[in-house]
């Protein structure tokens, strides 16, 4: 009988470890419709969304060469470090004084004037931008679209394409999502001749702007608690024989040229 139940026993411990192993291992099981979709079709998808994204006063795009220089060389950098991506990135930026990303299906990332003023040094926004590169390579935005939409409809109905945007601007990614992203980022950077730290330091510029918030109600947010985020961006311990190379392009000439559009 001793012997019967030890083994039941060992049988639950094997389960309940191997199911263990797969949530540490894969935190992250993306929406399964997210599977049947062709990197054509999110592609496509990301750019009527970008579109759409665009019309509004909002997000007027922002057409000026030293801002756009300078976010060539942010992103040609994290292009060279991103093995085997299979999309092509497309970077709009938009006139808004508050600082903020998006990631939207298919390589489409925007950023806002607001962030480039943000920022202090190109190697910082592209602390921001490989965060974003990781919401894409998972296909976080397009398992968040398909929880809520099918692809076949949004391609069809302009209606809920607009719908779909609203959703997107103003729904957070879950907070594992966004620890992933994380790790992402920091990784690339790292491979990108780009010191992980520059995370931490992006993160303190938005938790000074935006507020600090108590960290005992981490549990109840979508988001990881900003403090934590900071610690383990600083606390990423890059290869031996690491060396930064900085990013080269005038970062202050392109944050420069962010203040006239303020007024507009």
């Amino acid at each position: 009988m001793r012997k019967k139940l030890f083994l039941e026993g060992l049988v639950l411990i094997l389960i309940f470890g191997a199911v263990w192993v797969v949530f540490a291992v894969f935190p992250i099981l993306p929406h399964k419709s997210v599977f049947q979709i062709s990197k054509e079709n999110e592609t496509k998808l990301g750019d009527l969304l970008t579109r759409n994204i665009l019309r509004t006063p909002e997000f007027n795009r922002v057409s000026n060469d030293t801002i756009a220089g300078a976010m060539d060389q942010v992103t040609k950098r994290l292009l060279s470090a991103l093995d085997s991506s299979e999309y092509k990135y497309k970077i709009t930026v938009f006139n808004n004084d508050m600082a903020n990303a998006f990631a939207l299906p298919g390589g489409n990332i925007l950023v806002s004037t607001g962030l480039i003023s943000l920022t202090v040094s190109a190697e910082e926004m592209a602390a921001v931008m490989a965060h974003e590169m990781g919401h894409i390579e998972k296909r976080h935005t397009l398992s968040l679209l398909l929880k809520n939409f099918t692809l076949t409809v949004l391609f069809s109905d302009d209606a809920l394409v607009s719908e779909a945007t609203s959703m997107l601007l103003s729904t957070a990614f879950d907070r594992k999502h966004e620890e992933e992203a994380d790790r992402f980022g920091l990784q690339l950077l790292e491979k990108a001749c780009v010191n992980p730290r520059f995370m931490g330091t992006v993160f303190r510029h938005l938790k000074e702007e935006s507020g600090a918030y108590n960290p005992d109600m981490e549990i109840l947010m979508s988001h990881p608690d900003m403090d934590s985020r900071i610690k383990a961006a600083y606390d990423y311990k890059v290869a031996g024989g690491f060396k930064e190379e900085p990013i080269r392009c005038n970062w202050e000439a392109a944050r420069q040229h962010v203040t006239p559009l303020k007024s507009q």
